[in-house]
């Protein structure tokens, strides 16, 4: 209804960002953002993360826009109006460039003592849309896209309005 191919993107990134952020524990957040580390990296521009807020702060905001250290983010989604096979791979860029980065831990003393660094973890990758270019839906021609990611952006899950939603369990998401 927008008529704009840019608008209509805003606003499904908006949508699916407040459903997100309805669905998630209060501790974290949902944030379109730059994912930087340590040593300078950053991603690409994020649609949507979820991140750490209680213990990672962001680094920088401005509006809706922001950077956000790689250690705090749990899972980062491409937001697209449909999937198919361009989308798919252009997702699984996107989440490799989160996964490249660096991520650090380190001990920290607080009232009780000290607390041992976190242990290194991937981040989740996924892929949000309204709808599905493939008459077959999540058949085999969405399988073979799938297929078609390599490590380090291969996607974990995703959802597809009106169409389903996948996960993909057990598979290594390596950096």
């Amino acid at each position: 209804a927008a008529g704009h191919t840019g608008v209509q993107g805003d606003g499904s990134e908006h949508l699916w960002i407040d459903l997100l952020r309805r669905r998630i524990p209060p501790r974290s957040q949902v944030s379109k953002a730059i994912v930087v580390d340590s040593a300078g990296g950053r991603s690409h521009q994020i649609d949507a993360i979820i991140h750490d807020r209680q213990y990672s702060p962001q680094v920088w905001e401005r509006g809706e826009h922001c950077y956000v250290p790689a250690e705090s983010v749990y899972a980062a989604f491409e937001i697209k109006p449909e999937i198919n096979r361009g989308y798919v791979l252009y997702a699984a860029q996107k989440v490799a460039s989160v996964r490249r980065l660096a991520r650090t831990s380190s001990t920290f003393g607080w009232a009780n003592g000290t607390h041992q660094g976190r242990e290194d973890f991937v981040p989740l990758g996924g892929i949000l849309c309204g709808s599905c270019g493939w008459e077959s839906g999540l058949g085999d021609p969405f399988k073979d896209a799938l297929e078609a990611t390599v490590a380090p952006g291969r996607l974990d899950l995703g959802c597809v309005l009106g169409r389903g939603a996948f996960d993909v369990p057990n598979r290594e998401r390596p950096r």
